[in-house]
């Protein structure tokens, strides 16, 4: 009995909180904090992002002069259809979580262990999606990103990242920020430390984040640059990822199968990335 009742709690949890639970697997991977979000892409879609220059006309002077320029990128995100699927036979659960089952059962606890079903399969959507993001940033990056923004690393990851801030346009400097892998991101920390910049804050709190000693510019460490070579630095509203939430296309459902007697899973979503304007991005490969 105890079986039944949990498998339909997980039931119930994930059918009363699927829009809750999809968004949290596919917008919840740690870059997704700092970069543009656009929904509504469920086919190539132009991304929304609008550069604005003003400058100052002559007001002495009568007429009317155009002094403004707009520029909306024109940039497409292709997004990826993904799904996730899983089954289970309910004997699969005896051995497994028999224990486990009887134990909440008893506890009239059930919803609990809803939670940890879905949030396993959940973590690793967005482990997957944060590598995803950064693997497609790298392509976008080394096709369009202009040759004289592209660096060569040398090693030392302190005097990589005054380099790539050098090479900064002034018209994003200040909301730009370095994005890195977080073992580099380490490796930083203890260059700093190492160079006794402990005048300095250097926090490396558990966000991966730190400001550059004597800078405003925050570098942060993310999961998805792990292993590849490359420090990325601009705008960070510059990259952006592409998701749908518009429309009915987003699956997260669990249901239990009369047809061949199991339960099973579904997720689908879609999901892209684009760079906005290239020319304001700095790439720097070991």
């Amino acid at each position: 009995m105890s079986k039944s009742l949990t498998i339909d709690v997980v039931y119930d949890y994930v059918n009363t909180n699927k829009d809750e639970l999809l968004a949290k697997a596919v917008t919840g991977f740690k870059t997704i904090d700092y970069v543009s979000v656009q929904t509504g892409v469920l086919a190539p879609t132009a991304i929304h992002v609008l550069d604005t220059n003003v400058t100052f006309g002559d007001g002495s002077v009568c007429g009317f002069t155009d002094t403004v320029q707009q520029t909306i990128s024109a940039r497409m995100i292709d997004p990826r259809h993904i799904k996730v699927n899983a089954h289970w036979c309910q004997a699969d659960f005896y051995d497994t979580w028999a224990n486990q089952l009887a134990h909440i059962g008893a506890d009239k606890q059930e919803l609990p262990f809803a939670p940890m079903f879905c949030d396993e399969i959940i973590k690793d959507i967005q482990k997957k999606l944060e590598k995803e993001f950064w693997s497609q940033i790298i392509n976008i990056a080394t096709a369009d990103v202009p040759a004289e923004n592209k660096l060569t690393a040398t090693g030392v990851l302190a005097d990589d990242v005054e380099a790539i801030i050098k090479k900064i346009p002034a018209e994003i400097i200040e909301n730009a920020v370095v994005f890195m892998g977080q073992e580099d991101f380490m490796k930083l920390v203890f260059e700093y430390q190492h160079a006794n910049h402990y005048i300095h804050p250097i926090t490396g709190d558990k966000n991966f984040e730190l400001t550059v000693p004597g800078t405003m510019i925050k570098v942060i460490g993310v999961p998805g640059l792990n292993g590849t070579g490359r420090i990325f630095a601009g705008d960070p509203k510059n990259f952006v990822f592409g998701t749908d939430f518009r429309n009915d296309k987003e699956v997260f459902d669990f249901w239990y199968s009369k047809d061949d007697d199991e339960y099973k899973f579904k997720c689908t979503f879609s999901a892209g990335e684009q760079i906005a304007f290239p020319s304001q991005v700095i790439m720097m490969t070991n």
